[in-house]
């Protein structure tokens, strides 16, 4: 789990940043943006800039895609979590 929610907190920035910046529009696509699009481009940015960075995970028994699909569910549950706080 440490493994995931390292990787997680490297890529969360980037989606902040890029759910805030797509999200602008309407506060009801920034839960979505955040989510979905948001997500998966940063995951890809991350591992466009950083490429080098995989053999880290994978010299310790994690491919890219269990990282991926781990973030994800860290990503939706937090998502989830933070939700109502749109409304306020």
């Amino acid at each position: 789990m440490k493994v995931y929610w390292f990787f997680y907190k490297q890529i969360l920035p980037v989606n902040l940043a890029l759910t805030t910046a797509l999200g602008i529009a309407s506060i009801d696509l920034f839960y979505w943006v955040f989510v979905s699009f948001g997500f998966f481009l940063s995951v890809w940015l991350y591992s466009f800039f950083y490429k080098k960075s995989k053999y880290i995970y994978c010299n310790l028994g994690y491919s890219k895609g269990r990282l991926v699909l781990g973030s994800f569910l860290i990503n939706t549950v937090l998502g989830t979590v933070f939700l109502p706080l749109l409304w306020i």
